[in-house]
């Protein structure tokens, strides 16, 4: 017991601070406002603690590509036995073409690669017509049959070749044209494919990349063209759970602002108190003094009439301009309190201009008209 009403008269002791009333109650709203506000944005932020991302699993390379000599025969044109690429090549002069193929494939990460190759060569005869050449035939043949690989690793090379002869294959269209009677043209391709599956612990992949060598038939001269090259890149994205941007910045900043919030919720209740509603007189006061106090004077004499006349006036604005007109001050009593000071004046030589503001508050023309109303005196 002796506790309870030792708690109780700390809590009398305590002085409360006054508030403006319309700030105090504004805050007892608007605060209650911006707890709830700031609970919600911190469940919302914890909800969606975690957020989807995108990312890069595995990634991988693969690139095939065709290289070649051109072999000579003994001739007076030549000095080397070997031609090297990109050239023009006669054809009564090549003893065959020496071709080097190679497979390269690379990932990030250890797999095991499964595969399979092979080397295809693909003659083909074409014919002119009004919408360009059209195929005549195709005459395919295994120059490497498919040949398989395993390997646990996260690099695969691949090697391989073959020797093209080519009078074989000028002789075999020079034979044909002469036994069909007409010319064509036509071409040999030469085609290393390669096709890879790929078991990475993210998810498999599957490629299949193809080198093409394209050599002119029964031609005096020729170039060789064709995809001597091919390159691809990919890679396997999946989803993981991220810790969304700015979480921790976004709680700590929820916290401190809704402890914020509630300590001055608390504080306005049990430490504050609305201020005491100012009465009319004191705020007229008030007012005056914060709109013309470069006008006015404080004596500390008592002003009196000596015979003079008095002249009452309604509104401090008239006093002001009457001060205007006669260049005078406007005079008033000083004391202690500010609630004293009722009267202001502005002497003049033949009369003294008075302002009652406690009587004018007391007498205001509606209050003068209620009055007469209520006496029958009104018109």
């Amino acid at each position: 017991m002796n506790k309870n009403n030792e708690t109780k008269s700390i809590c009398r002791k305590i002085r409360k601070i006054s508030f403006n009333k319309k700030l105090r109650i504004s805050l007892l709203i608007f605060l209650p406002i911006a707890i709830v506000a700031i609970a919600c944005f911190l469940y919302l932020t914890m909800k969606n603690k975690y957020v989807d991302e995108k990312y890069t699993a595995y990634s991988y390379s693969n690139n095939s590509r065709i290289n070649y000599d051109v072999l000579m025969l003994p001739n007076n044109l030549y000095d080397q036995k070997k031609l090297v690429e990109g050239g023009v090549y006669i054809s009564d002069l090549i003893e065959s073409i020496n071709t080097r193929m190679t497979y390269e494939y690379s990932g990030n990460q250890k797999a095991k690669i499964n595969g399979k190759y092979s080397i295809t060569s693909l003659l083909e005869g074409y014919i002119d017509s009004e919408n360009g050449e059209k195929l005549l035939f195709q005459k395919k043949n295994l120059i490497q049959p498919q040949k398989s690989f395993t390997i646990n690793n996260n690099k695969v090379l691949l090697t391989s070749g073959s020797n093209i002869n080519i009078k074989n294959y000028n002789e075999m269209v020079k034979n044909s044209i002469d036994l069909l009677k007409f010319n064509y043209t036509s071409k040999l391709k030469i085609i290393w494919s390669v096709n890879v599956d790929v078991q990475t612990k993210n998810g498999p992949v599957n490629e299949t990349l193809e080198s093409t060598m394209e050599i002119p038939i029964n031609e005096k001269y020729f170039e060789i063209g064709g995809n001597l090259s091919s390159d691809k890149k990919g890679d396997i994205k999946l989803t993981r759970k991220v810790l969304s941007l700015y979480y921790k910045e976004k709680i700590i900043a929820s916290c401190i602002g809704g402890v914020i919030c509630l300590l001055t919720l608390l504080f306005i209740i049990f430490f504050t108190k609305m201020s005491p509603e100012m009465d009319p007189l004191t705020k007229k006061i008030r007012s005056i003094f914060k709109n013309h106090a470069d006008r006015l004077v404080g004596v500390v004499y008592d002003i009196f009439s000596d015979g003079k006349e008095i002249v009452n006036v309604f509104k401090i604005e008239d006093l002001v301009r009457i001060a205007d007109d006669l260049g005078k001050p406007i005079l008033y009593k000083f004391n202690d309190k500010i609630e004293e000071f009722t009267n202001y004046f502005v002497l003049d030589d033949s009369c003294i201009f008075m302002l009652d503001i406690k009587k004018n508050i007391l007498e205001t023309p509606s209050n003068k008209l209620i009055n007469s109303a209520d006496t029958g005196l009104s018109s």
